[in-house]
């Protein structure tokens, strides 16, 4: 479970896979990052000084608590706060390469984009903001 200002909660559904694909892409830039240093690069100051065990050991800490009820909430830390972080600047960066790749396919044979992935958790919220369609390439939105 983790902390929110609207109460203890776990992520399912569309958020969990929307967090998910950001965890594993991280957790494979972390394994890699042996081969190049730069690959598990987040901006995110607190999470990027960590060696790579420690970053692993907090992927496993925040994704279990944010998926796990019987997970106590985690201490809310710099660290923590700093790997949730991470973990969506990941997802941005996913969304950004997809963006980016002129006349790419939305739709792969493993799943979702991480758009769509996007989509699907923002509109199960109860937030009433306008959302863009799958296509935008606009990143301000």
């Amino acid at each position: 479970m983790w902390r929110t200002p609207i109460g203890e909660r776990v992520l399912r559904g569309a958020e969990w896979n929307l967090l998910r694909e950001g965890l594993s892409t991280l957790w494979d830039f972390v394994a890699d990052s042996s081969y190049d240093p730069d690959l598990c690069f987040t901006g995110v100051g607190v999470f990027d000084r960590l060696e790579p065990a420690q970053k692993l050991g907090m992927l496993a800490l925040v994704g279990t608590a944010l998926h796990d009820k019987g997970v106590p909430c985690p201490e809310l830390s710099a660290l923590s706060e700093g790997t949730f972080a991470a973990v969506y600047r990941v997802i941005r960066l996913l969304i950004e390469t997809e963006t980016d790749e002129e006349g790419a396919s939305l739709q792969s044979d493993e799943g979702p984009s991480v758009r769509e992935l996007v989509l699907l958790a923002a509109r199960k919220t109860s937030l009433s903001v306008e959302l863009p369609e799958i296509s935008s390439n606009d990143m301000d939105m």
